[in-house]
């Protein structure tokens, strides 16, 4: 009995085993098939992009202009190749709001003109981040989108540009954004800008000219400081603040007008614009602040309006060619400004040539004057 159930026992292992080398073989022949249809459809694929025909090579062309009448914008390769050209040079940092700051990813290994990509991924480029151009010297020319919002701290400074045309999209310029950029010779600034930053265009000694438009409602502390070339400028009615040092030792500027909405004009605003030859402040202006005008040794005259009421210390000292000034007021009203002659440092000023202004004729005398095509001119 014990051996009848070992000799069933081992037959029922010999099927068993038959059954599963019978499924193994089965798998392995279906593998084998399998195998066999992958690779005749990889020979089948091999035998298609081998094709020398030239229009499916041309499909594949990075640039677009190869064969057919279908334009880049129809390539969906095109946007693939545009990004991979904006990674080249730079750096895409994601906000918080899901647009994209911008910077230089190899500061030493920029081309000398760039337009910024206007989107990454499909999200706009809104900001120019802080040091993002910094130090490129070979940079000379750059192309900023319409998306572009805000221009950080120190983005441009030190770089090569030759000139800038900040787009209406921008509303803020950091300071130092274009910090001692020496070959910078011209700048446009957008429509949309409301404040100039803090030694934003500061040193920058081939500036000749610069174009404020009237959305812009403050200039920063030192923002044109030591722009030795440049010759004028127009500050627009918007602004109503001249921050300290905003146009100091800016030696070749010959005149200003500050304009209506500025009520105080900072310290040290026009020190040693040595080239100053005229200066017109109008009747918004209630303060002038410590050595405004200090240095400016070709001053000749000035025009202050019956709204100031108090002149800081200093703000004409060694103002050696000032002899003219045109006040808008009476004698009496002249008394009542509050002049700081500390140390005799507004001595220039008390001892100037005093006219009164008069729109007619007087029959008084003294010292009066009217305008004559715009300029003030002793009756």
């Amino acid at each position: 009995m014990r051996k009848l159930i070992a000799i069933i026992a081992a037959s029922a292992v010999t099927v068993a085993g038959a059954v599963i080398l019978a499924v193994t073989l089965g798998k392995e022949k279906d593998k084998t098939s399998e195998n066999g249809a992958i690779e005749e459809s990889l020979n089948n694929s091999e035998n298609k992009f081998d094709s020398s025909d030239d229009s499916s090579k041309e499909s594949f062309d990075h640039s677009g202009s190869g064969g057919g009448e279908s334009s880049s914008s129809e390539n969906p390769l095109d946007n693939l190749f545009e990004e991979y050209t904006a990674d080249e040079y730079f750096v895409f940092t994601e906000l918080f709001d899901g647009t994209y700051a911008i910077k230089a990813k190899d500061k030493n290994n920029m081309p000398q003109k760039v337009v910024l990509p206007p989107t990454h991924y499909g999200n706009a480029v809104t900001s120019i981040g802080g040091y993002a151009f910094a130090y490129c010297s070979s940079l000379t020319s750059v192309t900023i989108g319409n998306g572009v919002t805000s221009i950080g701290d120190y983005a441009f400074a030190w770089s090569g540009l030759t000139s800038i045309t900040i787009p209406d999209s921008v509303t803020s310029i950091g300071s130092l954004a274009f910090g001692e950029c020496s070959s910078l010779t011209s700048v446009t600034i957008g429509n949309g800008v409301t404040s100039i930053g803090s030694c934003a265009f500061a040193f920058c000694s081939s500036l000749t000219s610069v174009t404020i438009p009237d959305s812009v409602t403050s200039i920063g502390s030192y923002a044109f400081a030591d722009c030795d070339s440049l010759t004028s400028i127009t500050i627009p009615d918007s602004v109503t603040s001249i921050g300290v040092g905003a146009f100091v030792r800016c030696s070749n500027l010959t005149s200003i007008t500050i304009p209506d909405g500025v009520t105080s004009i900072g310290d040290s605003a026009f020190s040693g614009c040595s080239g100053l030859t005229n200066v017109i402040i109008t009747n918004s202006v209630t303060s002038i602040g410590w050595y405004a005008f200090a240095g400016c040794d070709s001053l000749t005259s000035i025009t202050i309006p019956d709204s100031v009421t108090s002149i800081r210390v200093g703000a004409f000292y060694d103002c050696s060619g000032l002899t003219k000034v045109y006040y808008k007021g009476t004698a009496e009203e002249w008394s009542n400004i509050s002049i700081d002659n500390l140390y005799g440092y507004n001595n220039k000023l008390i001892n100037a040539t005093r006219y009164y202004y008069s729109e007619e004729e007087p029959t008084a005398s003294g010292n009066y004057w009217h305008y004559v095509d715009g300029e003030p001119t002793a009756w």
